[in-house]
């Protein structure tokens, strides 16, 4: 494992800060309208998963779904959530030598339909039910785009360019 370095900590803050924002304005969309939206957070960090440190990417999904859950007074969310990102982060890397990393984001984003499980404990059925509605919502367009974006890297050959060399 690399060593933590004043790079990382800056991507790690950088990520940080582009995916807490993007939770940001899916959630003033959500107060706005006044009916529960996915959030598009996420993206970032599936897309991202196949190139940078995941560890860099862990800490940034936990730390900015902790500031969203923050910002939309959540914070009953925040264990889950911290559940999730690890979870999404340790099936990737497991899966990354069996199968294509398309498919890969497709089945770690798979946890994201923990939180169903985690609103009926903590609410009831009903809840489920709109939370179930939303996490589907929130899962096909996070995939939809996360695959657009890395489709996209992989084409202007991002990893060549950018990783390897600023070495991140």
């Amino acid at each position: 494992m690399k060593k933590i370095n004043t790079k990382q900590v800056t991507l790690c803050a950088i990520l940080t800060t582009l995916m807490f924002v993007m939770g940001i304005i899916t959630n003033l969309i959500s107060i706005g309208t006044g009916k529960s939206i996915f959030q598009i957070s996420d993206v970032i960090f599936l897309a991202l998963l196949n190139f940078l440190n995941p560890f860099t990417l862990v800490i940034s999904a936990i730390l900015a779904g902790i500031g969203i859950d923050l910002f939309a007074a959540s914070a009953i969310y925040i264990p889950i959530t911290i559940m999730v990102k690890v979870l999404i982060t340790f099936t990737f890397i497991f899966l990354k030598r069996y199968i294509n990393t398309y498919i890969n984001i497709f089945l770690s984003y798979l946890w994201i339909f923990i939180y169903v499980l985690y609103v009926y404990i903590l609410f009831d059925s009903s809840f489920a039910i709109i939370e179930a509605t939303t996490d589907a919502i929130q899962y096909f367009a996070n995939i939809f785009i996360s695959i657009i974006i890395l489709f996209t890297l992989r084409k202007i050959n991002f990893k060549e360019k950018i990783i390897d060399k600023y070495n991140l």
